[in-house]
């Protein structure tokens, strides 16, 4: 990018943040993940493709107020609102952004001509739709088996241990497990409940989801260190921060996907995706919750996705589950989950071996009981024996101090 280019971008982008009409489209979302993805794909538009078509044009002046129009004045205004869109869609494709990016653009922007009364036909927005070769994601992701987070996790220190089994065993998204709160862990359960609070959770319900006993051992060990970390964090950082941060793990997304990508590479984890303009890791932060998904689906789908919340309206209403049936399921098909120390099919043999030991235990209980009973009559017989030998003995002395006694003279 040489100097003019530069220039033009920053007097762009300077002109982009001083949209009133961005700052009030924006201000509808409560999600702050939500504002800033908006607002990069609304600066995209305006600074990479409009500025450029415009030169200097203000974006409150380009997002006019079509309804003070006269008829012919409005169509060819919306005509051209059409024209900017479809080229700016074309422009994407060029430039080989994936189907999923460009129809997130296009919300974004359909998204801030409506909130600006600006209503394009129905039959257009479609157009662009079919336009595309589809919404799925071109990126493919590397879903991990139990031994490859083992590998990947030996590389973690407390917190990252913590963050990532937690999620792993969960099935949470990484935006949750940074917004959860300590109180919303009760780790006195064998299997910790988590509540997922609706203003942080993408599906905007709350959620209730548990963690496996490992992900609990190193969310207790974070706990012993998590103040000081805090502190510690705190005089490092040329931000201040907030000492008094009742989140779980406070730290922000990037953070946490920094974290997440330096294990990948201390593991050799680092296959990546070169399908897409900026090349990404196989295994993302999400592929934790793709994880929880897989391995829990082998015992029962529809919960993988409740503990997710992933539920629909209709699944609000009939797949309402209390807290015991989901202790008792979540215990059932955790065996798939573990990490460290066992494996599936280790807990498949400990229950056999287990199994095994019951039926020895059962069978050396009634060995001692019959023992005890044959202990209790041989001691009555003896004890029987013992007084019948005394008697005996006694009879046999009586007899002879009688012998020793002198005869009385008549």
């Amino acid at each position: 990018m040489d100097k003019k280019e530069e220039l033009r971008m920053k007097l762009a982008t300077e002109r982009f943040y001083s949209s009133k009409k961005i700052d009030r489209f924006l201000q509808n979302f409560t999600s702050k993940n939500t504002r800033l993805n908006y607002k990069s794909s609304l600066k995209k538009f305006f600074a990479d493709f409009l500025d450029k078509r415009y030169p200097n044009v203000k974006l409150d002046d380009y997002l006019k107020d079509i309804r003070l129009m006269k008829d012919k004045e409005r169509y060819a205004t919306m005509d051209q609102y059409e024209k900017d869109i479809d080229d700016y869609i074309n422009t994407l494709i060029k430039d080989g952004s994936a189907p999923k990016s460009i129809a997130f653009h296009m919300t974004a922007v359909k998204g801030l001509f409506r909130k600006n009364r600006i209503r394009l036909d129905d039959d257009f927005w479609d157009e662009k739709r079919r336009q595309l070769e589809g919404t799925s994601s071109v990126v493919t992701f590397d879903i991990p088996k139990p031994e490859d987070l083992k590998k990947i996790l030996m590389h973690a220190d407390t917190r990252a241990r913590a963050m990532f089994l937690m999620q792993a065993t969960s099935g949470m998204r990484i935006g949750e497990i940074i917004s959860v709160k300590m109180s919303d862990v009760k780790t006195d359960y064998e299997y910790p409940h988590i509540i997922i609070r609706s203003k942080k959770a993408k599906s905007r319900r709350t959620g209730r989801t548990r963690m496996s006993p490992e992900a609990k051992l190193a969310v207790s060990e974070w706990l012993k260190v998590r103040d000081a970390s805090l502190v510690t964090s705190n005089k490092r950082s040329k931000w201040n921060k907030d000492l008094s941060d009742a989140r779980l793990f406070p730290l922000d997304r990037s953070t946490a996907r920094r974290i997440w990508n330096r294990l990948l590479v201390k593991s050799k984890y680092i296959d990546k995706d070169d399908s897409v303009k900026l090349p990404r890791y196989k295994m993302t932060t999400h592929v934790l919750r793709k994880f929880f998904r897989v391995q829990f689906s082998k015992y029962n789908n529809d919960l993988a996705k409740y503990l997710m919340n992933q539920r629909t309206e209709l699944d609000k209403v009939y797949c309402e589950y209390d807290d015991d049936y989901l202790d008792q399921e979540y215990a059932k098909g955790v065996e798939h989950l573990l990490i460290y120390e066992t494996t599936p099919q280790d807990v498949k043999d400990i229950k056999e071996r287990l199994k095994e030991k019951d039926r020895e235990i059962g069978e050396l209980k009634q060995d001692i009981h019959n023992l005890r009973n044959q202990i209790g009559t041989f001691s009555d017989l003896l004890g029987n024996s013992i007084s019948h030998d005394s008697f005996n003995k006694l009879r046999e002395r009586i007899k002879e101090k009688k012998t020793r006694e002198p005869k009385s003279e008549i």
